[in-house]
């Protein structure tokens, strides 16, 4: 099963970080979706998970089965780019409570800081793993 990231198709941070893996996926195992497109809404019910309109703040990892959200969802697509990117994975001794309470923080600031548009703008290469 390929792994399926889903992310806010309109911060303009989560394009940034989506274009980031996608330039390190050498072996292509990654796929992409919006959490705004309806292949989100199908993963949610396959998986049980609900992703909330309003808030899109939260990243969504899906790897054999196993939802992964916010600071853990990060912290293990960058670790299966391979090479020195899984020393990232150190990262999981500190607490999820406390590495999600600064996820969120950012998430809640994304937008002022960096921006959002009206909708993805992806070259040919990342449209390709787009489901």
């Amino acid at each position: 099963m390929k792994k399926i990231i889903l992310f806010d198709g309109i911060c303009i941070f989560c394009d940034s970080f989506v274009k980031f893996i996608v330039k390190r996926d050498r072996k292509k195992n990654f796929q992409l979706t919006a959490l705004q497109s309806a292949s989100a809404k199908k993963f949610s019910k396959k998986y049980n998970f609900s992703i909330e309109q309003k808030n899109l703040s939260s990243i969504i990892f899906l790897k054999n089965g196993k939802v992964f959200k916010k600071s853990s969802a990060v912290i293990e697509i960058i670790g299966e780019l391979g090479g020195s990117w899984h020393l990232v994975k150190l990262l999981l001794i500190i607490p999820q409570k406390l590495r999600d309470f600064f996820y969120d923080f950012f998430g809640r600031h994304r937008y002022r800081w960096f921006g959002k548009k009206e909708f993805c703008e992806f070259d040919d290469k990342i449209r390709k793993r787009i489901i």
